[in-house]
């Protein structure tokens, strides 16, 4: 099991990416292990655009992070691509499915992403696209003219990323009705749970 946590830039050729990586019984991986990581322009389809071997990897508690074209430079026509589906292989073995990485958190070369807590300003249209990295969440967020989203995360409450609570996802942002993922105890037992995200627990 696979959840994206951050894709951030490096260095003009770079990317930051942090994942958090489970084994077949929900159990957090540890020590030392080689991760290949791939990117897609499909998310169960077609042949690999780039690809990295990041052998002898550290992961603690569950958590892995690399530098994407480190060792082999990634194209700036890979970069181009409006969304790339990222897919994570631990020593051999191919983990979860492919995770979409959206265009916002990569596209401009040389961006710098400044860590926060909190909103750098108010999210407005004239702010419209400004990005950074939220340390709280390590997640990158994009203010998309109203207010900061996501921009390199599977949504909350979905088979990618499970929330703890339904009231988790509603401060999220989230506001359908429906059925959600949970794991309330963050330890890879997920359980399917409809969430009535327009009152106020939840």
């Amino acid at each position: 099991m696979l959840w994206l946590l951050a894709l951030a830039h490096a260095a003009p050729t770079t990317l930051v990416y942090t994942a958090q990586l489970r084994d077949e019984a929900g159990g957090r991986l540890s020590g030392t292990h080689d991760v290949d990581v791939v990117l897609y322009s499909a998310p169960d389809e077609g042949e690999p655009l780039w690809s990295e071997e990041h052998d002898g990897t550290p992961v603690v508690d569950g958590v892995v992070r690399l530098e994407l074209g480190d060792t082999t430079p990634i194209p700036s026509d890979v970069l181009a691509v409006d969304t790339l589906y990222v897919e994570i292989l631990v020593d051999d073995v191919a983990v979860g499915p492919r995770n979409p990485v959206l265009a916002t958190a990569y596209a401009s070369v040389g961006l710098g992403l400044e860590p926060r807590a909190s909103e750098p300003v108010v999210c407005t249209s004239a702010e419209a696209g400004r990005i950074y990295f939220d340390t709280s969440s390590s997640e990158i967020r994009v203010c998309d003219g109203e207010s900061y989203i996501a921009a390199a995360s599977s949504p909350l409450g979905s088979g990618g990323s499970p929330a703890v609570s339904c009231l988790a996802i509603r401060d999220a942002g989230r506001t359908d009705n429906g059925v959600y993922i949970l794991d309330p105890e963050q330890d890879g037992t997920t359980f399917q749970a409809y969430c009535d995200l327009q009152r106020a627990g939840g």
